[in-house]
């Protein structure tokens, strides 16, 4: 089984201190504008509601 390689980093070569990064999405399954709307987000992997029933919203992930 061979390794997967991304096409593009998730990090660069040489990361500075002190700056942030964020990674490119690979994912491309996407809401309907619409539904996006509603849940906040275009990607369905970034989509991480909060159970409003707990007190301080504990997270669903």
């Amino acid at each position: 089984m061979e390794k997967y390689v991304p096409m593009i980093p998730y990090m660069p070569k040489n990361p500075r201190l002190y700056h942030a990064y964020v990674p490119y999405q690979n994912d491309t399954k996407e809401y309907n504008l619409a539904e996006a709307l509603d849940k906040g987000s275009l990607y369905v992997s970034l989509y991480s509601p909060y159970d409003r029933t707990v007190s301080g919203g504990e997270c669903l992930c």
